[in-house]
């Protein structure tokens, strides 16, 4: 029996529906983070107030929001690998609990 004209519209409706959905729920949090990546290190060093640090991270990160964008991306995924492959090295090693320890808190 052939899957009837409308489910497939319907399922294919709904994926492209969830897939932009996530992508403009998540897209616009990635820009935020990258504006906002400077507020802390203001906050700390500037001496400035939230508010204060927000704005100034927004303008001083606006015109390269894409390039600091992409370093947190690759940063994350970087260090998402090291953090998932190192630990997996270390099973397959007796090399004792403390050299573990020392390897995954290097590692993390």
């Amino acid at each position: 029996m052939a899957p009837h004209p409308l489910s497939l519209l319907g399922v294919t409706r709904y994926s492209f529906g969830v897939v932009f959905g996530l992508l403009l729920l998540i897209v616009p949090g990635l820009l935020a983070a990258s504006r906002w990546c400077l507020m802390a290190p203001l906050i700390m060093l500037e001496d400035e107030t939230a508010g204060d640090a927000w704005l100034a991270s927004s303008h001083l990160v606006r015109p390269y929001t894409w390039p600091v964008l992409g370093t947190l991306v690759v940063t994350f995924v970087v260090t998402s690998i090291i953090d998932t492959v190192i630990p997996i090295g270390i099973e397959f090693r007796d090399v004792g609990p403390l050299a573990t320890w020392l390897i995954e808190l290097l590692a993390s």
